[in-house]
């Protein structure tokens, strides 16, 4: 996933929880000095959302988290569970 994909992503996710998503864009190359922003991912209220490769892991506060394979099958669990959080 590209990082304008992510970013899309992320503000797909938002749209669906409601909450806004602050974009941060990536360094190029990490460095101790460089890596001093917040990752991308966080909602606050709802929890986490992080890519890794062709996997997307989900976690929410009620600590339950589940891994994915698609955008699709996240957007579909949010707006199952968005409401119950």
């Amino acid at each position: 996933m590209t990082n304008d994909e992510k970013k899309d992503f992320y503000a797909r996710c938002g749209e669906i929880l409601g909450i806004e998503h602050e974009w941060n864009k990536p360094v190029f190359r990490r460095t101790r000095w460089n890596t001093r922003n917040i990752g991308n991912g966080r909602f606050p209220g709802f929890g986490l959302i992080r890519c890794f490769g062709n996997n997307i892991m989900v976690t929410t506060k009620a600590r339950d988290t589940q891994m994915f394979s698609s955008c699709d099958a996240v957007y579909k669990y949010l707006e199952d569970n968005a409401c119950q959080q």
